[in-house]
C-alpha cells in the first residue's frame, strides 16, 4: 500500500468502514504517511490520506485524533463490496475494533481476526491408537 497525491481523487468518497484504533495500531495497520487535514473538513482534528492498496483499489483513510476513530471511504462509483474485501484482505483489522460497516455490501467478507485461531490436535492414526491401548511401544 502507498499514498497518492490528494488531487488523484476526482470523485466524492462514501463511507465504508469505521473502526476505533490507537495511533500505534493505525501506524502498524496502515504504514503510510498521513497528512494533517483542514480543521473545517472534519468535526475533530484529523489526519488522512488517499491510499492505493496492492490490489490497485483506492481508499480514503481519515483518522480522528480525539476519538481515535479511523474512517475508510471508497470513491463513489467504485464497487463497494470488492473495495472492502480488498481492504480486509490487506489490512487485518481486529474484529473488535470495527464500529460500523456499510450495509450496502452484504457480500463483503468479515475481516481476518488479528489473533491466531485455536486448532484441534491432529488425530492419531488407527495403528497408533491400537498400540497405545495395548501398552506396547
Amino acid at each position: 500500500m502507498h499514498c497518492l497525491p490528494p488531487g488523484e481523487l476526482t470523485r466524492e468518497a462514501v463511507p465504508a468502514v469505521t473502526a476505533r484504533l490507537s495511533e500505534s495500531a493505525l501506524a502498524r495497520l496502515f504504514p503510510v504517511k498521513l497528512s494533517e487535514m483542514n480543521p473545517w473538513d472534519e468535526p475533530e482534528p484529523s489526519k488522512g490520506a488517499l491510499i492505493q492498496l496492492r490490489s490497485g483499489v483506492r481508499v480514503v483513510l481519515i483518522y480522528g485524533k480525539v476519538t481515535h476513530t479511523a474512517k475508510v471511504l471508497v470513491p463513489e462509483g467504485a464497487d463497494l463490496a470488492s473495495s472492502v474485501n480488498a481492504l480486509f484482505s490487506e489490512v487485518a483489522l481486529p474484529a473488535g475494533s470495527i464500529l460500523w460497516r456499510t450495509d450496502r455490501i452484504p457480500a463483503a467478507r468479515p475481516p481476518r481476526l488479528a489473533r491466531p485461531s485455536v486448532r484441534k490436535p491432529a488425530r492419531a492414526s488407527r495403528t497408533a491408537r491400537k498400540l497405545a491401548a495395548s501398552g506396547r511401544k
